[in-house]
């Protein structure tokens, strides 16, 4: 997938905006984005949970960012999702989380600011 690569996937039996997401490549990053939604629930987790399972497992992808836009509202067991990955060697990345978010306990703990609206997952790599 090239730098300017867009891929639409469309999860689910229904065409809600909520099942769409999409992957672009941000350097090394694979970003994972929904349109914009206010919160967030256990379907859409679920729907990231297992497109991003498929980049680390099928696709050997390393580096995952995940869009919040406009998010304020994650459903339970989402950031406990990201810390598995974390912990398995993937490199993540949260961009443009809300204030909302970034005060979250769980996010407060483990991330980072990086540059911009990019927060990662421990301590930022050096970007080259």
């Amino acid at each position: 997938m090239g730098s300017s690569d867009n891929h639409h996937l469309h999860l689910g039996r229904e065409e809600k905006p909520k099942n769409k997401l999409a992957l672009h490549e941000d350097g090394e990053y694979t970003v994972v984005s929904l349109p914009a939604a206010d919160a967030w629930n256990g379907a859409v987790r679920e729907a990231v949970r297992e497109v991003v399972t498929d980049l680390i497992e099928q696709q050997r992808c390393r580096y995952v960012g995940i869009n919040l836009s406009g998010v304020q509202y994650l459903p339970e067991g989402f950031f406990g999702m990201l810390g598995e990955w974390a912990e398995d060697g993937v490199h993540i990345q949260l961009h443009f989380p809300t204030k909302r978010v970034q005060s979250m306990l769980w996010f407060c703990q483990n991330f980072h600011h990086c540059y911009g609206d990019v927060f990662e997952y421990g301590e930022c790599e050096e970007m080259t």
